[in-house]
């Protein structure tokens, strides 16, 4: 394409009076404009395909945090501990063997269970 243009922009120049050398100068700078236009487009065309791959890539990783994300609330539920009242309520009074049990005060055997009997026989608990 660009010889056509030389070639029409040559035989006008010629006809004008403008020299041959003037003429070929012009046509050589359409053909360098036209190249130029066709490696602008091209480079346009690459950086749109590299911004549409990018946005993708962006969505991808977005996607993949989010699916990260809900494995890790799954995870948490699943994992969460929860209390057993009865449980513990049970150990204690395993431990605690009762009312009597043993501390650094009273020792092993605990409290003799009458003596913590405050009515007696009389009317005023002697």
């Amino acid at each position: 394409m660009s010889f056509a243009v030389t070639a029409i922009v040559g035989g006008g120049a010629i006809a004008a009076g403008v020299s041959l050398g003037t003429a070929a100068a012009i046509g050589i700078g359409a053909a360098a404009a036209y190249n130029m236009n066709e490696q602008q487009k091209k480079a346009n065309q690459l950086q749109e395909q590299a911004q549409n791959q990018a946005v993708k890539q962006a969505q991808q990783q977005a996607t993949a945090v989010e699916n990260q994300a809900q494995v890790e609330a799954a995870n948490r539920v699943k994992n969460t501990k929860t209390a057993n009242a009865a449980d513990v309520l049970s150990r204690q009074q395993g431990i605690a063997g009762g009312a009597g049990a043993g501390t650094m005060l009273t020792g092993p055997q605990g409290i003799d269970m009458s003596s913590l009997a405050l009515s007696k026989n009389t009317l005023l608990g002697m």
